[in-house]
């Protein structure tokens, strides 16, 4: 075989996403654990915050986290609460998280004439975190990195993310995780550029 043709196989054979957009499929993944949907009872989610910015559920039931400022974002729920389902749950066990969400918005410049600019990058570099009992990072997955474009969503998408694409940090053997969140950097010395976004979840799955 001609070494062009043998490299065009292995470029077929390697994976060119490690996130999946899940959209209207017809054999759709295997639900487990449903961490979060807007129609979970408030009594059933527990909240915890490291930052400024916290998670607050909106007028139709969604998780959502307004950032009107620069410091670091580090903010998570936990489902022990929920008698339908268990604690914690082993990513060794399971395919992939399930998240419907999107992060709207962009940063804002001011200049001398009152005059706003509106500003947004492709990626924001921004992650979900997976937590354990602690409510210690265990994992993380960037927002954008199987997203269409590789850009972070700014309108409503189902990303599959598998457990093995979260960044574990040399963790293992990986622990029980009972929590999950988001995660944003913070610039607090930026001036005049200041982050104005809405992160709005709708939905957090455990799936096969």
């Amino acid at each position: 075989m001609k070494l062009p043709a043998l490299f065009s196989l292995l470029l077929v054979a390697l994976p060119l996403h490690a996130f999946t957009v899940v959209k209207d499929v017809s054999l759709p993944p295997v639900e487990k654990m449903v961490l979060f949907d807007k129609k979970t009872p408030p009594a059933e989610i527990t909240f915890f915050n490291k930052g400024k910015y916290p998670f607050e559920r909106g007028p139709d039931g969604s998780l959502v986290v307004r950032i009107s400022g620069n410091d670091t974002v580090d903010t998570g729920f936990g489902w022990a609460a929920n008698p339908k389902l268990a604690p914690s749950f082993s990513v060794t066990e399971h395919a992939a998280v399930l998240i419907t969400f999107r992060l709207e918005g962009a940063n804002r410049s001011t200049f001398g004439n009152g005059q706003v600019n509106s500003r947004r990058a492709d990626n924001l570099w921004n992650a979900f975190i997976l937590y354990d009992e602690n409510q210690k990072e265990v994992a993380r997955a960037g927002l954008a990195d199987g997203a269409p474009g590789g850009k972070t969503p700014s309108e409503t998408i189902s990303l599959r993310i598998p457990m093995i694409v979260f960044t574990y940090w040399g963790v293992n053997p990986r622990p029980p995780i009972h929590g999950f969140g988001f995660q944003w950097n913070g610039t607090p010395n930026a001036t005049n550029n200041t982050r104005d976004y809405t992160l709005i979840i709708d939905r957090v799955v455990v799936v096969d």
